[in-house]
């Protein structure tokens, strides 16, 4: 785990959750994953990722 990164591109996290990057857009706009901007490029923190499986869990 501590080779894993902390931020991951759209893509990435939607390959991660098996879904498509137009669905993570929406995710991140209607505020079920969070996400940052860092020098104009969209990331998302694992723990937004893991946050939000843990809450379709529930």
């Amino acid at each position: 785990m501590a080779d894993e990164p902390l931020l991951y591109t759209v893509p990435a996290a939607a390959r991660m959750l098996g879904l498509g990057r137009s669905k993570i857009y929406d995710l991140i706009r209607s505020g079920r994953i969070r996400s940052v901007r860092v020098d104009g490029c969209r990331r998302i923190p694992r723990a937004a990722l893991e946050e939000f499986v843990s809450g379709l869990e529930s």
